[in-house]
């Protein structure tokens, strides 16, 4: 979508930063299995635990963690900010 057309219609620019915000989950969720699959877990704290046991070496499982709890944390930050577009789109239609 051209700048001009979302600056006339602001419906449009809801709908494309929702858009932008659902492939950002996707993407996000992704990654977080890609990597909890990784180590057959089913949350990054269960990394941490194997690392804490010794199930695991710290390298590279500990960046992984770090890594699987960002993806986490900004999941959840974008499904809060997808449900706020989402309320604006409906108040605008």
């Amino acid at each position: 979508m051209s700048s001009e057309i979302l600056k006339i219609l602001p419906e449009a620019q809801l709908e494309a930063e929702f858009n932008a915000l659902v492939h950002t989950v996707v993407r996000n969720r992704e990654r977080l299995k890609e990597i909890l699959n990784r180590y057959g877990v089913a949350k990054p704290e269960d990394i941490k635990a194997k690392i804490a046991s010794g199930e695991l070496k710290a390298h590279p499982a500990f960046e992984d963690y770090l890594s699987a709890l960002a993806y986490q944390i900004d999941t959840e930050d974008m499904l809060k900010k997808l449900e706020e577009k989402m309320n604006q789109l409906r108040e605008s239609t």
